[in-house]
């Protein structure tokens, strides 16, 4: 989910001038409200420096100039030059560039021959954003807890975005809750919606939006309660015998996932028709045993059927 670029690192162009030894590495993209950067290099043996001006320029569809700068540099013998057009000053990028074609051209001065240029691509989304949520499915009467991101291409909290605007949808697309001005501090904003105990039930959206445009979206569910399946089993510790004069028994209790189950175990003991002898109730996690001790029980025979009822309540239920 965590879906950021560095067109910055990623995507350059590469201009190489073998046969003046002059190397222009820069971003592909161009980016509103970013500033853009340029890196020149100089190789060539022949020349101390060489002098170089740098074209930075841009048109919309209809011809309107909307970026023009110009500016002349010197590259010493192996070494690098940067340049760094920046956002909002005077003679460089302007802060709300527009959608247009844009390109980079570099020509050489002072008689050192020189032209390289290359096409920029226009991207307007200069920010991205995550939603964050404490878990993926909600039960009715749930509380969600949902955190929103906004961080620009350095991965930084914009400094223009000071709020966003947050919609909670249910699965038919009605409004649950909003926040039409929901502040980012330091570009974080966090929120919480308490579901109804009986709302429509599936697939909830939470969106983001940012002067009216989409930034983010994140999708939760919402369903009912379903209790597990559990398993009891109730057997001898030991093989009960006469002299032993009592029951010993283990009580063990797991869902289908094998993991354990807590609740309590309501025993009882029956001798002789069916009578109740006694009973006991112990707190069980998982497994317990419990030991049912006879007063003087004799056996009428070799052997005798004494029946044992264990009720199990899981705690929750």
């Amino acid at each position: 989910m965590w879906q950021f670029i560095r067109s910055r690192l990623f995507s350059v162009i590469i201009c190489i001038g073998a046969a003046h030894g002059v190397l222009v590495v820069g971003p592909k993209y161009i980016r509103t409200n970013q500033e853009y950067t340029l890196v020149i290099s100089n190789f060539n043996s022949n020349q101390t420096k060489v002098d170089l001006i740098v074209k930075l320029e841009g048109e919309t569809d209809n011809g309107l100039s909307v970026l023009n700068f110009t500016k002349t540099v010197d590259v010493r013998r192996n070494t690098n030059r940067i340049i760094n057009i920046n956002v909002g000053s005077e003679n460089t990028m302007p802060e709300d560039l527009a959608k247009g074609n844009y390109k980079i051209t570099i020509d050489g001065q002072q008689g050192f021959s020189f032209h390289q240029e290359a096409e920029l691509v226009y991207l307007s989304k200069s920010i991205s954003g995550l939603i964050q949520v404490d878990k993926p499915v909600f039960n009715p009467g749930n509380t969600v807890n949902f955190r929103v991101i906004v961080l620009d291409t350095e991965l930084k909290p914009p400094a223009r975005v000071k709020s966003v605007h947050v919609t909670i949808e249910d699965p038919q697309r009605n409004v649950i809750r909003k926040w039409s001005t929901a502040k980012l501090y330091a570009g974080v904003f966090e929120g919480d919606l308490q579901i109804a105990p009986t709302p429509m039930l599936g697939i909830w959206n939470i969106l983001v939006q940012v002067e009216g445009e989409e930034l983010v979206s994140k999708t939760f569910e919402v369903k009912e309660y379903v209790l597990s399946t559990f398993d009891v089993q109730v057997m001898p510790s030991v093989i009960p015998l006469e002299e032993h004069q009592a029951v010993n028994l283990t009580i063990e209790a797991y869902y289908h996932f094998c993991k354990p189950v807590q609740g309590v175990a309501k025993v009882e003991l029956y001798l002789d028709d069916d009578k109740l002898n006694q009973k006991k109730e112990l707190t069980v996690y998982g497994m317990e045993q419990v030991e049912l001790r006879f007063d003087n029980f004799a056996l009428d025979a070799d052997q005798q059927d004494v029946q044992v009822k264990v009720t199990f309540i899981e705690q929750y239920t």
